[in-house]
């Protein structure tokens, strides 16, 4: 059972128009037979604007299922989530269900192919701006965090150059001993 108490609906609703896309991301083993589970969930949840990754293979195996969610999606305006992962090329439908693409791009250690990949992607977020797209949304995973930095610079880079977009790079420096999460 998916379970989202609605104490943390109201508490995202205090964020306002701050709050961008949330992303539901579910586990590996959550396979489209707990679709109406899914479903269900969605239809309770207050989260507004919201992005659903599925990472289950069978998702991907039947399309049919794989359409049922993705219809689910249009007709609420929510987004379904493009994985670009290393090694497994299912994950990467390339569905639009709504005017915001998001996309969870897990880099390879830096790996040429990483750039590569990235170059790709700022081309169809420029076919899709040119098309309506509204929102786009690139979500870096690194195995080890510290080239996140770097391949985000980079992905901003590429993208104000192909599509005009002012976005200001991260800024990087050193970790200190002060440093804490809060």
């Amino acid at each position: 059972m998916i379970s989202f108490h609605n104490e943390c609906n109201g508490l995202f609703q205090l964020l306002g128009e701050k709050l961008g896309t949330c992303f539901l991301q579910l586990p590996p083993h959550f396979a489209p037979n707990r679709l109406p589970e899914l479903l269900e969930f969605l239809d309770h949840s207050d989260l507004g604007k919201l992005a659903v990754e599925v990472r289950n293979e069978n998702w991907y195996n039947n399309e049919a299922d794989l359409n049922l969610l993705c219809n689910y999606l249009y007709k609420n305006n929510m987004a379904l989530v493009l994985t670009d992962t290393p090694g497994r090329r299912d994950v990467l439908h390339m569905r639009l269900t709504n005017k915001t693409a998001f996309i969870r791009f897990n880099a390879n250690n830096n790996h040429p192919t990483d750039k590569q990949r990235m170059d790709e992607w700022v081309q169809k977020a420029k076919s899709w701006f040119d098309m309506g797209l509204e929102q786009f949304y690139f979500f870096v995973h690194t195995p080890d965090q510290v080239n996140m930095p770097h391949l985000v610079t980079y992905f901003i880079q590429q993208l104000q150059r192909v599509c005009g977009i002012k976005l200001t790079p991260p800024v990087i420096r050193k970790k200190t001993k002060t440093d804490t999460l809060f």
